[in-house]
């Protein structure tokens, strides 16, 4: 279940890599060693030995990770809703037991983010869990209980509500320092500081824009060293028209050519329209003010989506000049001197990006005339959409290949193709 991802951010998972400071990306962590094919056909694993599952389930083996890596990839299980079904997919084969503590891991095409992308906890996790809770207790049971290896065993969930964790005594790694866990959804921000601020909570995930009067008052500010770029993925450009691997027929229900900012790559003329649009939009909005107002300063402006301008090789050319006067040309030559509707999603659980939707919504607006609509509801509502390629609104992102720090030469943007489709 998707849920795998965030119990391993939770710490009651773990997955077979982690990362170090700098990042360090493939450390082994549940893997104790690898060793890779000299044809690059396949990875064995050596896993650690002694790891126990929570709940008195035994000790982790090799059945163990094979089944949870299969059962998550939608290469080998099709009706996967794995948050990584798709990052598997395109890298594995059918993973294979070979003894009790290790594991062949063959490639459907080799990657050299095998064990730093979907295997990492730096990245975006698969963890491990039980295939003995599964034979005996089932599908339905293993929803609603997170029986896995890390260093906190859950005691009660609530869906939108609490989550609370016991320090696992003896852990295989290292027992933690505090007893009890209590993680509590609280998705106001406001109410969220509150809380800090009196003493109810002792960690909180802050809105951006109230970190530096906490600051100022001596609370400490902790994080991963990792962050996230929103970016606005225009939804809609699915010019892909049959499936990377297959060449079957791509459902492309999103492509809806009346919407301006979206090209029909069968007519040239429908393309440049639609690239000047997107360039109008992309140019009608201040980022430096974006950062001062939603995030105090703390993050920096970018351009070009999936490229940090911090890393050493970004090179300015890419940036894009505010200039509102320039975008509202475009906008005329694209054949809209008076604008046209739109719509822009948000995500209601999410504040910031939330947020983000709101500016931009007010920016295109006012400065390029245009009724836009700004759309509020949970991720889980437009997530569907997206893989089903039916969205065709415009969209606050921030995961996948959004997400740093990732290495300059990775390549970025297989989740927007059908190469991660299974």
């Amino acid at each position: 279940a998707q849920g795998g991802e965030s119990s391993v951010f939770w710490g009651a998972g773990e997955t077979l890599f982690t990362t170090k400071a700098g990042p360090v990306f493939g450390e082994p962590w549940l893997a104790k060693s690898w060793k890779l094919a000299a044809d690059l056909s396949k990875v064995t694993i050596e896993l650690q030995r002694g790891v126990q599952f929570h709940k008195n389930y035994g000790e982790m083996t090799a059945d163990d990770v094979v089944w949870s890596i299969n059962d998550a990839s939608a290469r080998t299980n099709p009706k996967s809703i794995h948050a990584q079904a798709g990052d598997l997919a395109p890298v594995f084969l059918e993973w294979k037991t070979v003894d009790k503590y290790t594991v062949d891991a063959p490639f459907a095409l080799f990657d050299p983010r095998w064990h730093s992308n979907a295997l990492s906890d730096g990245w975006q996790p698969t963890g491990i869990f039980s295939k003995k809770v599964f034979d005996e207790k089932g599908e339905a049971w293993m929803k609603e209980n997170t029986v896995m290896t890390g260093p906190f065993d859950v005691r009660e969930w609530t869906q939108d509500k609490r989550a609370v964790l016991d320090a696992v005594k003896n852990h295989w790694k290292q027992t933690p320092k505090f007893d009890t866990l209590a993680y509590l959804d609280i998705p106001e921000a406001s109410v969220r500081l509150a809380m800090m601020k009196t003493g109810e909570a002792d960690v909180g995930e802050i809105a951006l824009k109230d970190i530096p009067p906490l600051l100022k008052d001596g609370y400490g500010l902790s994080g991963t060293s990792g962050g996230s770029e929103l970016n606005v993925p225009f939804a809609g450009n699915l010019w892909e028209k049959t499936h990377a691997k297959s060449g079957e027929a791509l459902t492309r229900k999103g492509l809806d050519k009346s919407k301006p900012w979206i090209g029909d790559p069968d007519d040239p003329a429908s393309m440049e329209r639609a690239r000047k649009v997107r360039w109008a939009l992309a140019m009608s909005y201040d980022r430096g003010e974006l950062n001062e107002v939603l995030a105090a300063g703390l993050g920096w402006p970018q351009s070009l989506g999936f490229f940090n301008p911090k890393m050493p090789q970004y090179q300015k050319k890419w940036d894009v000049k505010y200039d509102p006067v320039a975008a509202k040309k475009l906008l005329e030559e694209a054949g809209y001197p008076k604008g046209f509707k739109m719509e822009i999603f948000g995500q209601s659980n999410t504040q910031i990006r939330q947020e983000m939707a709101d500016a931009l919504g007010g920016y295109w607006s006012q400065k390029l005339g245009l009724d836009v609509t700004v759309i509020s509801y949970h991720y889980t509502t437009w997530r569907p959409l997206i893989v089903a390629r039916e969205a065709s609104a415009p969209h606050i992102n921030s995961c996948d290949d959004a997400r740093f720090p990732r290495p300059w030469a990775w390549p970025v943007g297989p989740t927007l193709t059908s190469l991660t489709r299974g």
